[in-house]
This record gives structure tokens, C-alpha cells and sequence, in this order.
């Protein structure tokens, strides 16, 4: 871990190579790799370990099939937190907060907007452990923006890991090739953010072609510091899941690799077992057999009679087969609840429509077997929850509103599960003792999409109807 900037220093390798940031960095390079679906890259690594078993295992398993769970529990999990937005409100109703931060909502991750902004630092902390906003100011208004964690090197104070003294970005840019004057190839340029400022460094660097890395040179120029108009850091962290001995948060997908693994070897080995069998061979007598005068090959003509004159004589048939992929089958469906368990993922919401998991279910049914997920995303609530307000709170420094403090900012997340309207209706049938809560006209205007006029109109034609039908 890092405790001071001592790694910035001149002739330190780039990135630094203390223990747990490249370890760190190779998580994230993987992770990257299975969200994408390059699953092969990644799993290729464990072939080493089965050649101690079967021999030439490189050379009887590939790839047919790739099931990129990885990226499923990630979108999954950012559904649930963002695909039903929350509600940020502050202060009072047409306050100048309240209307601050309904501005910031709306255009304070510029045109994507907050929501999603913070859709994509989900994803970033499903698949890396921690996702990153970033606050700065743009053309003279806010803007949140998030920034990747394979350039961020958090500094801790070593008495207290969960404590971030620096948030450290740092990335290799090359010079530009077509100029000869341009000495500096390689440039690394650093951005040091401490509480309300930040410091920007260029350094040289000289890459060291056998370990992929670089080793850093001088300091090009001076840094300049400038003020960041903030009360805290311009980067804020938010993470999975932490311990007390952890700085960064831990990714959800280390504990699912490697069940995913061995189902895309089940998948892939069944495949190609039916694929080898998909066209039968035939066995006969060698009389069925005619030579073909162009090429001088014997081959099998069907459709024509073939005579047994006793019942000894060989028939021409289909050699069948037998696979025997029940055990196959039953283990891909061990493995498959193991990942549910595991990932804490319901199979509802993953899509598995076996044991009808598929069907219509009622809206209390669905949250039933969504215990699981719906633990785990309140869990995630619980980190996003004061990353958005100390967001929120610093965007509207930006804005020159001083006061609001993290407590004024009120968060109302939604479910993000389906309603029910039956089953909600049922409940307010019950709670009113059987009066209606809801006018004809509105019933038109909410589930038909009517206008007002247009409600109007249908309530007319239907009086008409009635009258009609009962003078």
C-alpha cells in the first residue's frame, strides 16, 4: 500500500510495485477482460494447472461457448441501484438548494445526467471493488464525471487504512512521434488532489521493454497547484465492500470465476460431444458397398434394396450412440446453484426460466425470491448513500451555495423491481374498506394515456351507451 509520495520520486518504477497495487492493477486488467467477454484471455491461465491432470489439455479444450456471467452481475446490480432513479431532494420544496440540486441532477454529469454517471460507477464497483467520481468545474458549471480506477493510487494513513491522505492519478502519454524535436516520447503526467486543491506533475519516463513497465525520469517543468473551489477532495470513493484492513473495496468477481470456468468447460465439452455425433455412421455388409469408376473410392449408395438371404446376414443400420450426459447435465445444475448462492443473485433475476423461474409471478412472489439480491443491493445503498450527498454537497459548492451540509441532502431509492398494480390495488381496496380511490377520468388518463379532453369525450360516449341500452 501507499503511505506517502515517496513512489513519485525520480527513478521509481511506474507503476509503483509495492505488493497490492499490482495486485490490484491485475485484478482490474482481468475483470476488465470478463466484462467484455474475452473470457479466454483470462481462463487461459489455468490450463498449466490441467495439464498436471490430462495431458494436452490445451489441445482437446477451447471456447465454443462463452457465458459472461461477470458482466450480467454487474448490469444486474446497477439496474437495481439506478435503472428506478432516486429521488435527491435538499432544503425546501422551490428552495435555492432544492432547485441546486435539481439542476446538478439534470445537467451535473453533463448531458448523461447524474443517474447515469452514477449507473457507470456501479458497474465500476461491481466489477473493480470501487467506483470513482470526479468533481470539477466546466465552462463555469459544475460537472461529475467519473475516472477509471487503473490510474487511481489512493495514499493512506498507515494507522488507518480506511483514511485516503492523497487520491493520486496517474497515466503514461505518449510525445508526438512525428515530431523530431520532441525528445520526451514517453510522458507521465500526475494529478495529486488533496482537500480543496490539487497538484499537476509531468515527469519523463523510459519504458522497460522486458517487464512492460517504466522507470521514472525527471520532473518536466514545475507543478502547479491550483485551487479546486472545493471543501474536500475532488475524487470520491465508493466501494463494494471494505474491511478493516483494506483501503480499496473488493470486486464481485473472484468468488464466481471460477464456477463460471467450469460451466463454460461443461458447455463447451457437451457441445462439441453433439457436434461429433450429429452425423452418424453406418455399418453393413461389404456388398452394399459400390466402387465409384471416376475416383475408384467404394461408397454407400441409400435408397437401394439390400438383399439378406438369411437372417445371419449383417443389415445396413445407424450405429447409435449414447453419450451419457446426465452427469454432465446434473453438474452444470450444481454448479449453476452454487453461483446463485455465491453471487447472491436470484434466478428470477438472472433470466434462468427452468423450474419455473420464467412464469408470471405476483409482485410479492418476485420480492420473495428476490431476497437475496435486494440484501445485497441495500448493502450497496449503504455506500452510495453518503457518496451521492458528498457529491451532490460538492457540486453545489461549485454553484457558490455554502451551508448545505450532508444531512439537509435526502436520498429516496427505489426498489427497482416491477409494481404489481393488481396487488396494489388489492391493498388499497382493503385499507379504504372498499371505497374507490380513484376517479373514472383518471383511470382514463393513467392507463389509457388520455388527455383531458379526450377522457372527457369517452365518459360522454359511454353515458350515451348506458342510455342507449336502458331508455
Amino acid at each position: 500500500m501507499l503511505t506517502n509520495l515517496d513512489f513519485l520520486n525520480p527513478n521509481q518504477p511506474w507503476p509503483p510495485e509495492d505488493d497490492e497495487t499490482l495486485a490490484r492493477l491485475s485484478v482490474y486488467e482481468a475483470n476488465r477482460e470478463l466484462f467484455e467477454g474475452r473470457q479466454a484471455s483470462v481462463y487461459n491461465s489455468l490450463f498449466s494447472k490441467m495439464e498436471r491432470i490430462i495431458p494436452h489439455f490445451k489441445d482437446i479444450i477451447d471456447y465454443p461457448v462463452v457465458l459472461n456471467f461477470q458482466k450480467l452481475l454487474s448490469l444486474k446490480a446497477a439496474d437495481l441501484l439506478f435503472g428506478d432513479a432516486p429521488v435527491i431532494t435538499a432544503g425546501r420544496e422551490n428552495g435555492k438548494a432544492a432547485k441546486a440540486v435539481e439542476e446538478i441532477m439534470k445537467n451535473g454529469g453533463g448531458e448523461s445526467g447524474l443517474v447515469n454517471i452514477a449507473y457507470m460507477a456501479a458497474v465500476d464497483m461491481s466489477r473493480y471493488g470501487d467506483g470513482l467520481f470526479y468533481i470539477y468545474k466546466k465552462d463555469g458549471r459544475p460537472c461529475i464525471d467519473v475516472t477509471q480506477p487503473s490510474i487511481w493510487f489512493p495514499v493512506v494513513n498507515p494507522e488507518n487504512l480506511k483514511e485516503i491522505t492523497h487520491h493520486v492519478l496517474g497515466w503514461v502519454a505518449s510525445g508526438n512521434p512525428q515530431d523530431k524535436r520532441d525528445k520526451r516520447r514517453y510522458r507521465l503526467k500526475v494529478h495529486i488532489h488533496g482537500k480543496g486543491s490539487v497538484e499537476t506533475r509531468e515527469y519523463e519516463v523510459r519504458p522497460n521493454s522486458m517487464s512492460g513497465a517504466y522507470r521514472i525520469g525527471e520532473m518536466i517543468g514545475k507543478p502547479r497547484i491550483a485551487k479546486t473551489g472545493l471543501s474536500d477532495f475532488a475524487i470520491v470513493q465508493v466501494s463494494n465492500l471494505r474491511t478493516s484492513d483494506r483501503s480499496t473495496g473488493i470486486d464481485d468477481y473472484r468468488d464466481v470465476n471460477s464456477i463460471v470456468y467450469e460451466l463454460m468447460v461443461r458447455f463447451s465439452q457437451i457441445s462439441k460431444i453433439l457436434d461429433k455425433h450429429a452425423s452418424p455412421s453406418m455399418q453393413g455388409p461389404g456388398s452394399a458397398l459400390e466402387k465409384d469408376p471416376a475416383t475408384g473410392e467404394y461408397r454407400l449408395v441409400t435408397g437401394n434394396y439390400f438383399k439378406r438371404d438369411s437372417g445371419d446376414d449383417p443389415t445396413v443400420e445407424y450405429l447409435t450412440w449414447d453419450g451419457q450426459l446426465s452427469a454432465a447435465f446434473d453438474e452444470i445444475k450444481a454448479l449453476m446453484n452454487q453461483l446463485y448462492i455465491l453471487s447472491e443473485m436470484s434466478p428470477a433475476l438472472l433470466g434462468d426460466e427452468s423450474n419455473g423461474h420464467g412464469g408470471a409471478i405476483s409482485g410479492t412472489a418476485l420480492r420473495l425470491r428476490m431476497i437475496s439480491p435486494l440484501a445485497k443491493v441495500n448493502r450497496i445503498k449503504m455506500s452510495f448513500t453518503p457518496a451521492l450527498k458528498k457529491v451532490v454537497r460538492l457540486a453545489s459548492e461549485l454553484m457558490r451555495i455554502r451551508g448545505l451540509d450532508d444531512a439537509d441532502i435526502s436520498i429516496k431509492w427505489q426498489s427497482g423491481l416491477p409494481n404489481d398494480p393488481r396487488e396494489e390495488a388489492d391493498i388499497m381496496n382493503i385499507r379504504t374498506g372498499g371505497r374507490p380511490t380513484m376517479s373514472v377520468q383518471r383511470a382514463l388518463k393513467v392507463y389509457d394515456g388520455m388527455t383531458d379532453q379526450s377522457a372527457e369525450k369517452e365518459l360522454a360516449d359511454i353515458a350515451g351507451d348506458a342510455g342507449i341500452a336502458d331508455p
